[in-house]
């Protein structure tokens, strides 16, 4: 137990000293915008610049293949590691908002659930067309797109529900569109949406070149 304590301290020191080191090639690089010739200096120099890569690209590989990329990762103060923590905490939020809804266009489907006649009307069920698509807009209205079969042309509004326990933990969230059932919200490991219920189910369609999406600040 000895041994294994003296090597964690061994560790931690060099750790300690490691990021000691960082921060002196950090003032030498503010101070001196040419590489030091120094050797010293110009390891520590050099030291800086793997970490502050090696972060940068960790960042890069998390983000690879993510259907939405947090807005929140755009905040031009907030430290990379900082940066890295949030991004990773939205990516699992299930707690939606009205930004995460009007961000994104929305694919459309009904379930085998539905009725036979509803199913019909969905291309997608077919297989004679993509799925159909859906819109959130900030003032609360819901659309679809022109000619579409399903939507009839009927005006739509949506309400984003959320109740807390007496603790402060979320009791119940969801969408609802009209007065008609009710959407459960979830989240999968791309950090796409989808809200559903026993009928039919919205999946948020990744940005592509969108760039940035959702709230600007953390919602846990």
């Amino acid at each position: 137990m000895e041994r294994l304590r003296l090597c964690w301290l061994r560790q931690h020191r060099s750790c300690s000293r490691a990021a000691s080191l960082a921060r002196a090639a950090a003032v030498v690089a503010l101070r001196q915008p040419t590489l030091p010739s120094n050797p010293l200096i110009k390891a520590l120099f050099s030291f800086q610049v793997w970490v502050s890569n090696t972060k940068i690209t960790k960042c890069a590989e998390m983000l690879a293949g993510k259907a939405h990329i947090p807005l929140l990762t755009m905040i031009p103060t907030a430290s990379r590691l900082s940066t890295y923590s949030m991004a990773i905490m939205d990516g699992k939020r299930t707690r939606i908002t009205k930004e995460d809804l009007c961000d994104h266009d929305w694919e459309f489907r009904f379930t085998i659930a539905a009725p036979e006649y509803w199913r019909n009307l969905d291309p997608s069920w077919k297989h004679t067309g993509p799925p159909m698509r859906r819109y959130f807009h900030p003032d609360g209205y819901h659309s679809a797109d022109p000619h579409d079969a399903v939507w009839g042309g009927h005006e739509c509004t949506y309400t984003i529900i959320t109740s807390f326990a007496g603790d402060g933990q979320i009791r119940d969230h969801y969408v609802r569109i009209n007065r008609w059932p009710p959407m459960k919200v979830s989240r999968k490991e791309d950090w796409s949406w989808e809200l559903s219920n026993h009928l039919y189910r919205y999946n948020s369609v990744p940005d592509g070149n969108k760039g940035c999406t959702g709230p600007l600040f953390p919602v846990w």
